[in-house]
């Protein structure tokens, strides 16, 4: 390798440095309308088991952390014969979100976790840092709740304006009667185009040189130079 290519090779070397995390939030649209569409495996019904769906994109490769979808549970209220706001907590036996390359209940997520509902009846998860390449995903929420004879619901705020495509809904079985195909939310719900309420978060990485890598870049190109002047001389004294 001769002097020059060996100088750049040791500054290249030189320059890499730590890479640092970078906080990236991701999507921001919260906290939502009145309005919601349900996403909700009902152990006992599984005919009416369906999930919503909403998309986003990153130009980087970035690893995915926290995630809020926002919500609100009703129940049947008999006396009224409608639904009403649920006063308790409803209990769930599971909590789940999953990322996926696209918007269907009968596909296998790409990433998936397990969460928790407050008391604000939001849905909170951790993805622990995945990595995802650059591209557009679609993201999902629901609980595992069995209707029972309140028929308790959680359903998905809905938000505009919409970022990137609409939300979209799917309910394989057809239970609720609208379909068996992933479907836009708006219509279900009464409305025009709307996206789902939620909150993702992430971080890329970023490479930051270290100081001690300048130095020591800077010593072995010294040290690059002097050998190489050592040697043209040598080489010159050879010819005489």
């Amino acid at each position: 390798m001769g002097t020059r290519n060996w100088m750049f090779a040791v500054l290249f070397w030189g320059c890499l440095g730590t890479l640092i995390p970078v906080s990236a939030q991701i999507v921001n649209q919260a906290p939502g309308t009145s309005l919601g569409i349900d996403s909700q495996n009902p152990t006992d019904f599984p005919t009416f088991r369906s999930q919503a769906f909403d998309d986003f994109t990153i130009a980087a490769p970035t690893f995915i952390t926290t995630f809020t979808a926002y919500g609100f549970d009703l129940k049947y209220d008999s006396g009224t014969m409608t639904y009403i706001p649920d006063p308790s907590l409803p209990t769930n036996t599971g909590v789940n979100a999953g990322i996926y390359t696209t918007p269907n209940a009968t596909t296998a997520p790409i990433l998936s976790t397990t969460g928790s509902e407050d008391a604000s009846r939001n849905l909170n998860f951790n993805f622990g840092g995945a990595l995802l390449a650059p591209g557009t995903y679609w993201v999902s929420a629901w609980v595992d709740r069995p209707y029972g004879a309140t028929t308790s619901r959680w359903l998905w705020r809905t938000y505009t304006p919409v970022s990137g495509s609409q939300a979209i809904w799917h309910n394989p079985l057809n239970g609720w009667g609208q379909g068996g195909s992933p479907q836009n939310v708006g219509p279900l719900v009464g409305a025009g185009s709307v996206d789902l309420a939620y909150t993702l978060n992430g971080f890329t990485a970023a490479s930051v040189p270290e100081p001690s890598t300048f130095v020591l870049a800077g010593a072995l190109v010294l040290v690059g130079t002097g050998y190489g002047t050592w040697r043209a001389r040598k080489r010159r004294a050879l010819k005489t």
